[in-house]
């Protein structure tokens, strides 16, 4: 009995040492912490911008000012939508010159192919559901499109590039998309 006590009692001097060295590890040491803050904080900063859900992908003529894609949430980094639905994409943008006709040109990537996606009334002048009214000329436009997501689409993750086009096939706005069919 007295060879377990002697190894189950710990020694006051191992146990003061322990706890001296366990002090002195876990200090909070001013410019080790401040180091640690920074890096934290760029890593954060460049995850935000890496996970953007949407980002330009080629406007020459305008930009985007806002784009906003149904059933898409603001705090994810891609749009989840569902299979059997309709989906809407509204996109605000500006102009730097006048347009004479606006083209949408929608084109999907995933698993590493690329491939232009047809839809009905393409041509947004045309389309008396999309907002726009041929020649533009001014500052601000939304353009909006509702297409049917089929109950048959494959569930996948992969990117949408919506893209304007003027009468020069030059992006008036080119806005890509990450996203994910439920």
């Amino acid at each position: 009995m007295d060879q377990i006590k002697k190894f189950t009692e710990p020694s006051r001097k191992f146990t003061k040492d322990s706890i001296r060295l366990v002090k002195r590890c876990t200090k909070p040491d001013r410019k080790e912490f401040q180091k640690i803050a920074i890096a934290t904080a760029i890593v954060l900063c460049l995850c935000a911008f890496s996970s953007a859900k949407y980002s330009d992908c080629g406007s020459e003529v305008g930009r985007y000012t806002q784009v906003t894609v149904s059933d898409c949430t603001p705090d994810t980094t891609r749009c989840f939508v569902q299979r059997g639905t309709n989906v809407t994409i509204t996109i605000d943008f500006t102009i730097n010159r006048p347009v004479k006709t606006v083209t949408s040109v929608v084109v999907g990537e995933a698993l590493g192919a690329q491939g232009e996606i047809p839809f009905p009334d393409s041509n947004a002048c045309t389309d008396p559901h999309s907002g726009i009214s041929c020649p533009l000329s001014g500052n601000t436009f939304r353009y909006t499109k509702t297409l049917p997501l089929m109950r048959d689409a494959p569930r996948i993750s992969g990117t949408i590039f919506w893209k304007l086009q003027d009468e020069n096939k030059k992006n008036i706005v080119c806005v890509s998309i990450r996203g994910k069919i439920k």
